[in-house]
């Protein structure tokens, strides 16, 4: 059985500056809505960019590319391979440039 929250024992010892802040950072007060927005753009953005990307490489000249650079292409399961390999790779390095860039 559960015990009623009214008869929970407590104390009434004062929580330190380290957990006021610990609390803060769990549970803010304020729902700062510029964040939100912000991440959601973020978000957004991203999405957006992949959909780029996938459009480029579906795109008809990128597979006439990718056929005359690997003659093997033109079957359609390979072709597909190559272009979900290039579609990773490139969406990796997006993802992963500012750490590329730092060393």
């Amino acid at each position: 059985m559960e015990d009623p929250i009214e008869k929970l024992k407590t104390d009434d010892i004062q929580i330190s500056q380290q957990e006021k802040q610990l609390l803060q950072e769990l549970f803010p007060k304020e729902y700062d809505s510029t964040v939100r927005r912000r991440q959601l753009f973020e978000e957004f953005q991203n999405v957006f960019f992949l959909g780029i990307i996938f459009f480029l490489i579906n795109f008809s000249v990128t597979e006439t590319a990718i056929q005359y650079i690997f003659p093997l292409s033109k079957n359609t399961l390979i072709l597909l391979i190559i272009k979900t390999i290039l579609f990773i790779l490139i969406v990796w390095i997006l993802l992963n440039i500012s750490y590329l860039m730092r060393k």
